[in-house]
Formats: C-alpha cells, sequence, structure tokens
C-alpha cells in the first residue's frame, strides 16, 4: 500500500504507451486491491485481478495467463520504473530483431540515495554469453524484472508455485528459447529495498528452496561444458547467500549451519576462478577461519556496503 502509487505511476507515465497494464491482487490484506481497481476506472489499458493470497508465483502465473500482448515484463509493486523503461526493452528487441531483452537496475533504500549504475551501451548476446552474465552475476541477474520476454514463451514454462526465488528455477528456460539476447547497460527499473524487508527474522525451510532452485538451473545448464566453471561458482554462493540467512535469523540452528559452512568449502575450486568476484573469494577464506569470524565480518560488510 505503500509503494503501490508509486509503482503504477511509473508504469502509466511511459513514453511507449501501447500496453496493457495486468494488476494483481494477490489476496493483499491492506488496501492495494481498493487503489488497483481506482487506478482502473481512470485508465482503459488497465485490467484488475483479484485472487486469493498464492504467492509472488501464483501471481506472476495468473497475469501471464491473462496477458494478450506480444510481449512481456514484471514489475514488483514495491519497485519503479524509469519513464521509458518499456520503450528501450521493446526497442533494443526490435533494433537487434531478437525476442527477449536485459537491462540494468538501481538499488533503492529507503531515505537513501539510490546506488546508480548506467552505461550508455547495448549489445546483442548468445546465449552463453547470457547465461554467464546471470552465472557470474555480473551486470545481469536471474531477476524476473528488468527483462522483457516473447509471451508466446511461457506456454510450457510457469513459475513454481509456493516458492520464493522463483526466478532462479525459470528465467534460465527462458533464455534457452533464445538464440541471441539484447541487452542494455542503461538502469531502467528501480529495486526497492524496505526497512522492514531486512531486518533480523527467522529462518525457514522455505528459504533452502534458493539451493534447490539453483541447483536445478545448475543441472539442467552442465550439458553446456563451456559453463563448467560459472555453475560452480552459482552452486557456492546459492549456498553463501542461503548460509547468510541463516545466520542473521533470530532462530539460529548451529548445527545445520556448520553442516552448510563445510559444503561451502567444498566449492574452494571458486577462489582460483578469475572470473569469480573477490567477494565470492573472500567470502570462502573467510569462512574457513569459522563461522564467528565469518559473522562478524560479514555483518561489517553488510553495514560499509548496504548489500544482503
Amino acid at each position: 500500500e505503500k509503494y503501490i502509487d508509486q509503482c503504477i505511476t511509473s508504469i502509466l507515465n511511459q513514453t511507449f504507451r501501447d500496453f496493457e497494464l495486468i494488476l494483481v491482487d494477490d489476496g493483499s490484506p491492506d488496501n492495494c486491491g481498493n487503489i488497483c481497481e481506482e487506478y482502473a476506472n481512470q485508465d482503459s489499458r488497465i485490467k484488475v485481478i483479484h485472487k486469493e493470497n498464492g504467492g509472488l508465483s501464483d501471481a506472476r502465473n495468473v497475469g501471464i495467463n491473462s496477458a494478450t500482448g506480444k510481449y512481456i515484463t514484471f514489475i514488483d509493486s514495491d519497485d519503479f520504473v524509469e519513464l521509458d523503461y518499456i520503450e528501450y526493452l521493446y526497442g533494443l528487441i526490435q533494433k537487434y530483431n531478437v525476442n527477449m531483452s536485459f537491462c540494468r537496475y538501481n538499488v533503492c533504500y529507503e531515505n537513501r540515495k539510490p546506488q546508480l549504475k548506467t552505461l550508455s551501451k547495448e549489445c546483442k548476446y548468445s546465449k552463453m554469453q547470457a547465461y554467464k552474465e546471470i552465472l557470474y552475476a555480473k551486470n545481469f541477474e536471474v531477476s524476473a524484472w528488468a527483462k522483457m520476454y516473447l509471451t508466446e514463451h511461457f506456454k510450457d514454462i510457469c513459475y513454481p508455485k509456493g516458492k520464493i526465488f522463483e526466478d532462479n528455477d525459470t528465467t534460465y528456460k527462458l533464455v534457452d528459447k533464445n538464440e541471441f539476447i539484447a541487452v542494455g547497460f542503461e538502469s531502467k527499473y528501480n529495486y526497492m529495498i524496505r526497512t522492514e524487508s531486512i531486518t533480523k527474522k527467522e529462518f525457514t525451510e522455505k528459504q533452502l528452496y534458493l539451493i534447490e532452485a539453483s541447483d536445478n538451473m545448475c543441472n539442467y545448464l552442465s550439458k553446456y561444458e563451456q559453463l563448467r566453471k560459472a555453475i560452480l561458482r552459482k552452486r557456492c554462493v546459492a549456498r553463501i547467500s542461503t548460509f547468510n540467512r541463516m545466520i542473521n535469523a533470530s532462530n539460529r540452528n548451529r548445527k545445520e549451519e556448520e553442516r552448510l559452512r563445510k559444503e561451502i568449502l567444498s566449492y574452494k575450486k571458486v577462489i582460483f576462478d578469475l572470473e569469480s568476484s573477490t567477494r565470492d573469494k573472500i567470502s570462502i577464506i573467510v569462512l574457513s577461519l569459522g563461522t564467528t569470524i565469518y559473522k562478524k565480518i560479514w555483518n561489517i560488510y553488510e553495514k560499509i556496503t548496504g548489500r544482503k
């Protein structure tokens, strides 16, 4: 409710005007459903779908099934986009004669200036180049948003219902339907990190799905020998990310933390991968010194960078 106006307004004011806006009210307990209806009464391009809460994946799938446009893009309700977001992504598709496009994104924290990541550059990636970018999380990531897809490609692909980190288990399948992908290095999507979303929470079994989803992707891509090192890095980092959530949770399980720490150290070859980030390598090295030291250093890193 706090963010939905900014999100919808950023879409309705797009420089590209010929689109339909599907707003999926996924059983929202606040006033979001009424706000969506108010906007629909003002703009004929808006279609509102009210449904019982089924989670983000289910909401995406419902929206996809209702879409009539040739191309589709996703925007989370607490995020917002630059006014030429659609024009930029669609323009890349047209210019390079492809059916999928990526753009970069800004990280926005409440009450803090956004971390801008914009370069006036664009090109066409092969499927393998796109996979490497995603697996190494360099300029582009696995996120469902900040991308435009051919709607038809979702005929046999859907987001896993009831799961979080759903894009880890989906985006790679969509990439595989394209021999080439247009990429623009300008940041046209604004990803909002809310204050309440970064407070200490309980660690739940659902959060382990990041490892499972990442492994699903890596198993699928293992048919490409040229991605072997990148796949190893992705498996390792999925476990590091999960470990970070575990050690900062309010319900820590030291035994499970130690099991996962040892599993991460089994991926130590990542240290020698020239394309892996310094952050990845330092994480593995510090983890070898034990969880206590790692947690202290990781928390300092978070405070300095504001990253999670």
